[in-house]
């Protein structure tokens, strides 16, 4: 290192060179968190990261939930429509059903000339991890 003279320090008496002495604060001096931020920015980055995904899975949930109570309210007014004009109402909701990527599980023409069904719709490749099955919602539609 050149001084403002031009001239090299000279060493010290013990061999050390003054121009690679370790300053309060530095990195070399022993001490300080140095570092630590970036291990701070990770796990902020990390826990971040977490939280965005089991938002998003909830998201889908409840996606799916509400796919799958469409998709019987749909087959359950199918039904009815189908039973009103004397065709039968559980093939009817049965077509409707798949039409809306739902299964029909049961179908129940009920005395009163109503049409209750149960409809089944599988959860994504994303919650199957955590879903015990498929996703199943009820209907009644008609008299």
């Amino acid at each position: 290192m050149v001084s403002r003279t031009g001239v090299l320090p000279e060493p010290t008496k013990d061999g050390s060179d003054p121009a690679f002495e370790a300053t309060p604060g530095s990195m070399t001096d022993g001490g300080g968190d140095t570092g630590s931020a970036s291990i701070w920015m990770l796990a902020l980055a990390l826990v971040t990261l977490t939280v965005a995904w089991v938002v998003l899975l909830v998201c889908v949930a409840v996606g799916v939930r509400h796919r799958a109570e469409a998709a019987a309210d749909l087959a359950a007014l199918a039904g009815a429509a189908a039973a009103q004009d004397g065709a039968d109402g559980c093939v009817a909701a049965a077509r409707n059903a798949t039409a809306n990527a739902a299964e029909l599980l049961a179908c129940a023409v009920v005395a009163d000339g109503s049409i209750s069904v149960t409809v089944a719709v599988r959860a994504p490749p994303a919650l199957r991890r955590w879903a015990a099955g498929p996703v199943t919602a009820q209907a009644r539609a008609g008299s």
